[in-house]
């Protein structure tokens, strides 16, 4: 009986090893940034939109959902290699981020008003945003034109929340 828990012991160990090690060779996910201020210029060096994904990647089923049906797929990632920066911002559960990374996400969470997962803020190059989204079960495609063509923000927030935004991007932890 010792021997058997000794080696399932082992395998657990070594198996979890291994899940642990290929999660972190893709996290995070390949086309995404994890810092705001290297989003916002690429962005403004390239004159494209950023796509901040505010994600619960190991845990929250909806962010899986939209991952899986939208953001891996080629007719997505062809759009948004034209046309977006994609800032990956996680809450995970499992996955261990740096200190200045947690406090980063934090952060740009609560000044965007972020209430739960996933939301979606498109921003412009300066940091005004111009939508809010989340998981609407739309095929890549159409999920493209709705982060490209849709304006949910009105004028006078969008000002008001940009300020905002580039006031705290300046004082937020180097990462």
């Amino acid at each position: 009986m010792k021997r058997f828990t000794f080696f399932t012991m082992i395998l657990i160990i070594l198996t979890t090893g291994v899940f642990s090690l290929a999660a972190a060779e893709t996290y995070p996910p390949e086309g995404w940034v994890t810092d705001i201020n290297q989003a916002m210029k690429i962005a403004q060096e390239e004159e494209k939109l950023i796509l901040v994904n505010f994600t619960g990647s190991d845990w929250c089923g909806w962010c899986m959902k939209l991952k899986d049906e939208v953001f891996t797929k080629s007719a997505w990632q062809e759009f948004a290699k034209e046309n977006m920066v994609m800032l990956f911002l996680d809450f995970p559960s499992g996955i261990t981020l740096s200190e200045n990374q947690q406090v980063h996400n934090g952060t740009l969470a609560q000044v965007l008003g972020v209430r739960g997962y996933p939301t979606l803020i498109v921003l412009e190059s300066d940091l005004t945003p111009r939508l809010q989204t989340g998981y609407t079960g739309m095929g890549p495609s159409e999920y493209a034109a709705h982060v490209a063509n849709d304006i949910n923000i009105t004028p006078d927030s969008a000002a008001a929340v940009g300020a905002e935004l580039n006031r705290v991007v300046k004082l937020l932890p180097k990462l």
